[in-house]
């Protein structure tokens, strides 16, 4: 989004100098504030009622206020929370991590978790619990692990389920929250937990203050003397783990004559603006042999997005725009302006995204203010814009990654990087085409086409995104034959593809025939009913066919 990630911090700063003169608030102070935030939530928000009706939270808010005068801090608090996470966007929140106030502080447990993909598991903690690293979660506070992970999520503000699998294993660190949801006393976190084959429980105390930030880099970064799963098993650090807490770097990969760019962050570095480092980093593009260039925004959790002009246009500008070539690593801190980011090079450039879906909506609500409760001194962040993705809003609620590489559990204490990995094995089948291309025979193509699928590896490649770049490039160049072809084959490798067969469509129109263009349009019906593009088709196809007639 629009705000800098200095800026946010600066915001929060200044919302909790306000201290409340009382440390215990009163039922009906706890209440005053109840009021403040129903009256003006929704009046900053810029649509406060898209995922929730008026009316439902209006009720909810009813509830709440009854049950107040029987209720724990704690379970006020958490009452609070989700309200504000009702809302249904990531960027509207009472977060703990910058609550402010002293009517409820906030701790964290002396040991971290992180949802792999195989489970969530502990990956790091203090010097203290060293034996609970690589500890798989299997209960909290009574409960099996998926039940207390619904019940937290309740109060997780989020844009998507992803952006649930990076909050959720946060919270279920923090005492107060699980016992504001009967998940423990409030002051320790109760988990049951697997390693080597034995199950057992620990009571974690909370730690003050709250210890670490909710997003980004900062998930990865553990105090002085922590012990990470990584480190206790020996293993190095991988490229994307050598400086999460670096708003910007690169490193040039020689031998796979690989250009890496980390991105963590939408805002300038006061020694070198975002803008001078990609001018930067093209310059050295420019210089070096630049095979595959791959910028790593997986733990890019926003800021300011006015300032992604330059990447862009850079990427642009230096030619390193195509698939095959240009890489974006996304996972589930991918959000706010790191998201328009990808909005942007999906529209104007051909990534090949690696990893997990990003954790914002393509279309979001952002640009907070901050709405602080009088009495409890509590900072809710409130969204004041909705940013639709191009000209009208992407019901998407995630970006995905054409090649996925989730990250599991043994991965990360080995020191793997599958998303590294995986665009290490990536063919490209724009490559192993192109001479056919060129010789405009559309024989060698299919002949190049099926040798390169006949290949076990590169059979793997998702190739479909590129062939119909290949295509559709043909057709701009007049090679109605060799875009047939190119369609035909991107139809044999995904029969299930509606846009394979719509691309294909395309092409016989192009060539003049209309009778296969319109069995293609009618298939693309079939697999999915309704396509408007499909329908349009048809009916242009028809139109034609009768003034022909005439």
């Amino acid at each position: 989004m629009r705000t800098p990630t200095r800026i946010v911090l600066a915001l929060f700063a200044a919302a909790f100098a306000f201290r409340p003169a009382a440390a215990d608030p009163t039922a009906e102070a706890w209440r005053e504030d109840l009021r403040t935030l129903a009256e003006q939530l929704p009046r900053v928000h810029a649509d406060a009622f898209h995922a929730v009706s008026r009316e439902e939270w209006g009720r909810e808010v009813a509830a709440l206020d009854r049950a107040i005068p029987t209720m724990t801090p704690n379970a006020i608090a958490v009452g609070l929370m989700r309200l504000v996470a009702r809302i249904g966007d990531g960027h509207t929140s009472l977060n703990p991590f910058f609550l402010g106030g002293d009517a409820v502080s906030f701790h964290s447990a002396g040991a971290r978790l992180y949802a792999f993909s195989d489970g969530i598991f502990v990956r790091s903690a203090d010097g203290g619990h060293r034996e609970l690293v690589g500890a798989k979660l299997v209960g909290v506070g009574g409960v099996p692990v998926e039940e207390a992970f619904r019940r937290v999520a309740e109060v997780v503000s989020h844009d998507n389920e992803e952006g649930l699998r990076l909050v959720v294993p946060m919270y279920l660190g923090i005492p107060e929250i699980l016992g504001g949801l009967g998940l423990g006393d409030g002051r320790t976190a109760r988990w049951e937990l697997e390693k080597d084959g034995r199950r057992f429980s620990v009571e974690l105390p909370g730690v003050s203050p709250l210890a670490h930030g909710h997003g980004g880099g900062s998930v990865f970064i553990d105090p002085p003397g922590w012990i990470d799963a990584r480190s206790a098993s020996g293993k190095p650090a991988p490229l994307w783990l050598k400086s999460p807490g670096d708003l910007y770097w690169m490193e040039y990969l020689a031998g796979p004559r690989v250009l890496y760019v980390q991105y963590n962050g939408v805002a300038d570095k006061p020694e070198e603006s975002i803008a001078a480092f990609f001018a930067r980093v093209f310059r050295f593009a420019g210089e070096h042999p630049v095979d595959r260039f791959v910028l790593d925004i997986r733990l890019n959790s926003g800021g300011n997005n006015f300032l992604n002009a330059p990447v862009v246009a850079g990427i642009l500008r230096a030619h390193l725009d195509d698939r095959g070539k240009l890489f974006v690593v996304i996972g589930r801190s991918t959000f706010s302006a790191a998201q328009n980011l990808v909005n942007d090079l999906s529209r104007f450039a051909r990534p090949t995204f690696v990893g997990e879906p990003t954790g914002s909506r393509p279309s979001q609500y952002g640009d907070h203010e901050i709405v602080r409760l009088p009495r409890t001194g509590m900072a809710v962040a409130v969204s004041t814009m909705y940013w639709p993705d191009r000209t009208k809003p992407d019901p998407r609620a995630w970006t995905a990654p054409r090649i996925p590489a989730p990250l599991s559990f043994a991965a990360y204490r080995d020191g793997h990087d599958p998303a590294m990995e995986a665009i290490a094995q990536y063919r490209s089948i724009a490559a192993a085409l192109r001479p056919a291309i060129e010789s405009n025979d559309a024989g060698a193509v299919e002949r190049a086409w099926r040798a390169f699928r006949a290949d076990p590896v590169a059979a793997q490649a998702p190739i479909e995104a590129e062939m119909n770049d290949l295509g559709y490039d043909a057709l701009r160049d007049g090679r109605r034959e060799i875009a047939v072809a190119l369609f035909r084959l991107n139809v044999e490798a995904y029969p299930k593809s509606p846009n394979a067969r719509d691309s294909l469509g395309e092409a016989y129109l192009a060539s003049g025939d209309s009778a296969r263009a319109r069995d293609c349009y009618r298939e693309v019906l079939a697999l999915e009913p309704g396509n408007a593009n499909a329908v349009r088709m048809l009916r242009l196809i028809d139109e034609r066919e009768a003034g022909a007639k005439r």
